[in-house]
């Protein structure tokens, strides 16, 4: 990978130029290549993540104003069948960027009239038993007390 702001080899395409510029969180190849015509929603061969799933693992959340410009599939999944709002939370340092994602996950599944969905989990608008459990519990606290 040359320095950033390098140009890339003239035999790696656009879409791989993109990738790597992601992977490499290089916010001006990243630039330079959507505005020539590199796919925003391009995905890896080997992993099938794409730019944003790249982005989000890193936490870094000033590279995904690029993408924004384009038409991002936020509800792209990679092989492992991860969100990127899922990598952003696993992986990234940002939680506000991981809530964006998500924020933006469930927009575009509304939109496409989809129940979104994350990897083991029930559907994202049910409470999770964790949540369920602690009010449960707080409430039975409050009633021993009065």
């Amino acid at each position: 990978m040359p320095p950033p702001g390098k140009p890339m080899s003239k035999d790696v395409s656009k879409d791989e130029a993109l990738m790597q510029a992601a992977r490499n969180a290089d916010a001006e190849t990243m630039k330079r290549e959507i505005e020539g015509g590199a796919s925003v929603n391009a995905r890896d061969r080997e992993t099938g993540a794409s730019a944003l799933h790249y982005i989000a693992a890193q936490g870094a959340a000033c590279l995904a104003r690029p993408l924004a410009s384009g038409k991002c599939d936020h509800l792209a999944r990679d092989r492992q069948g991860r969100l990127a709002s899922e990598l952003a939370g696993v992986y990234g340092s940002d939680p506000a960027m991981a809530r964006l994602l998500m924020r933006k996950e469930l927009q575009q599944a509304r939109a496409q009239g989809l129940e979104l969905k994350r990897r083991g989990q029930e559907p994202a608008r049910k409470k999770p038993r964790a949540v369920t459990r602690m009010t449960r519990d707080r409430d039975r606290e409050r009633d021993r007390e009065r």
